[in-house]
């Protein structure tokens, strides 16, 4: 349900921005499939729903757990806004445009707490938290943030014409990358995981030699085209095919 969700929630984006604007409308748009796929988690969630457990826990201890959790948001609203002025100075120092600021700087160091957070819960063996964190990470950026700031901007805000050539296409594609590379025994390996990051350095590398111009841009794009794509593709036709052998003989087995 998530990953479907998360690609429809990514090509909605896309065809929203297609004018190069998110436009008030537009938010009210993401902000409603928001709150239909909220519906939709709760919905399932009362299926499968533990019961609750009867272990008296005193009323202070769940006071202060509310408590911090308020404290941390305060602190992340507010290191938020320390981060965005200084990574857009010194990302305007360096001669970088507003674009690869929100696209690497800002991105990463915003995506720092969930990263944070995904690496404690698989640490922990709650792996599905830390897989569903990112996935509801994803959602909530692309439906609520996008939404809420197109509803709230004083005036629509711009698409620029490399975003839509080049990142929500990419933003797409991993989107999409994620289905196969989750079926293949419904989980992610180390090895597809050194795959992921290696996709996103080769995309941030993209980024800033694109619009530094830099001649690394052109044989970049060349080598993905012509090498990484066609080598990712047999990857995942590959493992994709083993994983369904795999999933066929245990069910012939009595």
């Amino acid at each position: 349900l998530d990953i479907p969700l998360m690609i429809g929630a990514s090509l909605l984006v896309f065809v929203l921005a297609w004018n190069e604007e998110l436009t008030r409308m537009d938010g009210i748009v993401l902000l409603a499939a928001l709150a239909l796929y909220l519906g939709l988690l709760l919905r399932q969630s009362r299926h499968s729903t533990r019961p609750p457990s009867h272990d008296g826990t005193p009323q202070a201890a769940w006071f202060s757990s509310v408590l911090m959790i308020v404290a941390g948001l305060a602190m992340l609203v507010y290191a938020g806004h320390l981060l965005l002025g200084a990574a857009v100075a010194v990302a305007t120092d360096l001669g970088l445009s507003e674009r690869v600021i929100g696209l690497t700087i800002v991105a990463i160091s915003t995506s720092l707490p969930e990263l944070a957070t995904s690496l404690i819960a698989a640490l922990r063996g709650q792996r599905d938290i830390a897989v569903g964190n990112v996935i509801g990470s994803n959602l909530f950026n692309l439906l609520g943030v996008l939404g809420l700031t197109a509803l709230v901007a004083p005036s629509p805000l711009s698409v620029s014409p490399n975003a839509l050539d080049f990142d929500l296409p990419v933003m797409l594609g991993v989107a999409v990358l994620c289905l196969p590379l989750f079926y293949t025994g419904y989980r992610v390996t180390r090895a597809e995981g050194l795959l992921f990051l290696g996709l996103y350095l080769a995309y941030g590398l993209h980024v800033v030699s694109f619009t530094t111009g830099m001649p690394l841009a052109g044989k970049l794009e060349h080598l993905m085209l012509f090498f990484v794509l066609p080598a990712l593709v047999a990857f995942l036709l590959f493992t994709s095919l083993r994983a369904w052998r795999r999933q066929h003989h245990k069910r012939e087995m009595p």
